[in-house]
Order: C-alpha cells, then structure tokens, then sequence
C-alpha cells in the first residue's frame, strides 16, 4: 500500500523543526541555567537542577528534534512526522497561550515562543490537509 504523500515543502518543514528542536535541545542540555534565565525564568545553580533541567527538557528537544529529522529523510515517515510536529509544538503552543490568558502574564519571550508554536503546528496542519499535484514526487 502507498503511504499517502503530502507536499514537497512538508519534508523541508521537518527539517527546520528538527532542527530547531535539536539546537536548543543541546543549548539546554549543556546550559540549562542560562539558557532559562534568558527566558526569564529563575532557578537554583546547583548541580542537581542543572541536572534534571537539562536532561528533562535537553533531552526531550533532541529526541524530538531526531524523530523529525528521522522522519524527513524518509519518504513513509513524512506524516509522520508532520503528526510529531503538530502534537508537539501544537500542544506547548496551545498549553503557552493558555497559562498566559489565564495568568494575565506576557513577556516577549513567552509571546515569541508561542508564536514560533503555533506557527509551525499551523503549518504542519495545513502540510497534513495539503493534497499533492497528480504526479508529483516527493
């Protein structure tokens, strides 16, 4: 049975994801305590949150960020994949959008990031609904 195409731009969007996911999946592993603070968030300096910070959100940035780039380099994946991307940046998008109405709380951090995450949900929503031209190869 032939795995359902989607459109050519969906493999590069997995791509970018990816790797946007893994890049700062690394950027946290290795610094997680700067890398939040830039974010605006304050944490203890001790080894032990250095730890759990970037091994937790490190760690799942780049499992993700591999899942996608793994997905992107094969055609049967390409869904997917798009699916990942959707549930993941769809969802922290959301979850973001949602804490911050019910919060009243908004930094340009908070507004970026969500941004960037629903954008890409967006995308690889409309990549999922895309019907490709008759013949056209991915």
């Amino acid at each position: 049975m032939q795995p359902i195409q989607v459109p050519g731009w969906a493999r590069f969007l997995l791509v970018v994801a990816g790797l946007g996911m893994l890049v700062f999946g690394v950027l946290l592993a290795l610094d997680p305590i700067n890398w939040l603070t830039r974010a605006g968030l304050t944490l203890g300096a001790d080894a032990l949150t250095r730890i759990e910070i970037g091994a937790f959100y490190g760690g799942i940035e780049i499992g993700i960020g591999l899942l996608m780039l793994a997905a992107a380099a094969q055609r049967p994946y390409h869904r997917a994949g798009l699916w990942l991307l959707l549930a993941t940046h769809g969802g922290i998008g959301l979850t973001r959008l949602a804490l911050m109405l019910a919060s009243g709380t908004s930094t340009t951090f908070l507004l970026v990031a969500g941004g960037y995450e629903l954008l890409f949900a967006a995308l690889a929503l409309a990549a999922l609904n895309a019907r490709p031209r008759v013949g056209h190869r991915l």
